[in-house]
């Protein structure tokens, strides 16, 4: 192997294992906490209860959106928690005794949980959720280095992409996508955001494909580094992912200059995303995460249908939010 080559593999070899402690360590803590026989959403920080928001990859949407719910919330001391995404955020939250007051996810996997046919979950349904609030919609969208030629899909056959975490979002649905679209890759990475931009900045893989409300953190970063090409569906892709995946997508353009150096509109598909909670969550403590999401402008009320949820809204949502 060539020196470059080898040092390449070490430093992705390091960061794996890196994020593989710090996800261990997270498990520890959140073991530790209920054998002494409390939820981390009700632990005790002096006089003050801690409520713990799960969110999703580092260097992602969610990660950054946490952040500034933590960041607003009054009274309580609040964090935001880095995770795979919805997959392990509705894990956390559980059926009995929940390891988190909210997470993120996208209302695909939610209803995988409900109904109970997502292979994550053991085909086990929860039946415990409730949702406090919608969001802005996730988009299907990928980045390429400019050099490499790229402008959509399609050229990615038989090559090398990163889809984020495993428990996320893009790695569910993206492999399905590329085979829908008639471009099936040799080969998969899973990884934080952040990770799988370095290993694309570094020619590791071809491509990066995820899902995420826009823009994403890593791709904004990235883009002001190195020259990238912004991959989305071309043509007659959309109709075909759409045709065979509704309703869980919709068409959406991802407008000029949401990225650095992105000088065209990008079509893509897109995807809801809500905050959902475990139906235990006190009315006060689900009221202070909504005012903490509203002052956050988290909140999208252009979605607001409680007729048709499953699962139903929470309690004190319903009330926050004027659906009753």
């Amino acid at each position: 192997m060539a020196p470059e080559s080898g040092s390449r593999s070490l430093r992705l070899a390091n960061r794996v294992s890196a994020s593989a402690v710090a996800r261990r360590r997270f498990v520890v803590r959140c073991a530790a906490t209920l054998a002494a026989g409390a939820s981390p959403r009700f632990v005790r920080a002096g006089i003050q209860r801690t409520i713990l928001v799960g969110t999703g990859s580092e260097g992602g949407s969610y990660e950054e959106l946490g952040k500034q719910l933590a960041k607003n919330m009054v009274g309580l001391v609040a964090k935001a928690i880095p995770t795979q995404g919805p997959n392990e955020n509705l894990l956390l939250l559980g059926e009995n005794q929940p390891t988190i007051s909210v997470g993120f996810v996208t209302e695909s996997i939610l209803r995988q949980a409900v109904e109970g046919y997502g292979e994550w979950s053991g085909g086990k349904q929860l039946t415990k959720l409730r949702i406090l609030f919608p969001m802005k919609d996730s988009w299907f969208h990928g980045v390429a280095l400019r050099r490499s030629g790229f402008s959509g899909l399609s050229y990615l056959q038989n090559r090398t992409i990163g889809v984020g975490p495993r428990g996320g979002t893009a790695a569910a649905y993206f492999p399905k996508v590329m085979n829908t679209v008639g471009a099936p890759v040799a080969s998969i990475r899973f990884g934080t955001v952040n990770d799988l931009c370095w290993q694309l900045k570094d020619g590791l893989i071809d491509a990066f494909l995820f899902a995420a409300i826009c823009p994403v953190p890593g791709f904004s970063t990235l883009a002001k580094e190195v020259e990238l090409s912004f991959l989305g569906f071309q043509g007659v892709e959309s109709k075909w992912v759409i045709e065979v995946n509704a309703p869980e997508f919709a068409s959406a353009t991802l407008q000029e200059s949401t990225y650095n150096g992105q000088d065209a509109a990008v079509e893509c598909l897109s995807m809801k995303n809500v905050a959902v909670t475990h139906e235990g969550l006190s009315n006060a403590d689900a009221a202070a995460i909504l005012k903490a999401a509203d002052v956050a402008a988290l909140i999208d009320r252009t979605r607001l249908h409680p007729s048709e949820r499953n699962p139903p809204y929470h309690g004190a949502a319903l009330a926050y939010l004027r659906l009753q």
